[in-house]
């Protein structure tokens, strides 16, 4: 990755943009076309601090995995809350549009064996409807 002076990195090498919102035309992850985003790049490493701590009172975990790429700060941060119940498995992602990668993960979890009720799974910012089975910190209902 090439570094320019005039950029911004947190402390785990990701490249940190300016807006959390952004009003431009793009193609999420799941291959849809959106007119804004939700970088949550621009979220400073104490912010993801906050909402690791914030969706840890939420859920009780022994286990977690962030779902790439957005999800990996978030895990990282999880850590430190996971108690000693291997058993219950949290996914996280930084945002959710449509909950494909989410429903991939809770099925790949079901797969090497937890039951439903010990997988939870947990997002910042949530661009719509919820799945059943999420939680969100913050839900846009646009």
């Amino acid at each position: 990755m090439e570094r320019h002076a005039a950029d911004s990195y947190n402390m785990h090498g990701y490249k940190m943009t300016n807006n959390l919102f952004i009003k431009k035309d793009f193609i999420s992850h799941s291959g849809i076309d959106l007119q804004w985003k939700i970088d949550c790049d621009a979220l400073s490493d104490e912010d993801i601090e906050t909402c690791a701590w914030m969706i840890a009172q939420k859920c009780l975990f022994g286990s977690v995995i962030g779902i790439p790429t957005g999800g990996f700060r978030l895990e990282k941060a999880l850590w430190k809350y996971a108690s000693d119940d291997f058993r219950k498995i949290l996914i996280v992602d930084d945002v959710l549009t449509t909950g494909g990668s989410m429903l991939k993960e809770f099925n790949a979890a079901r797969l090497i064996g937890y039951s439903e009720e010990n997988i939870k799974c947990a997002v910042i910012f949530a661009r719509g409807k919820l799945p059943e089975n999420v939680t969100a910190l913050f839900q846009c209902c646009v």
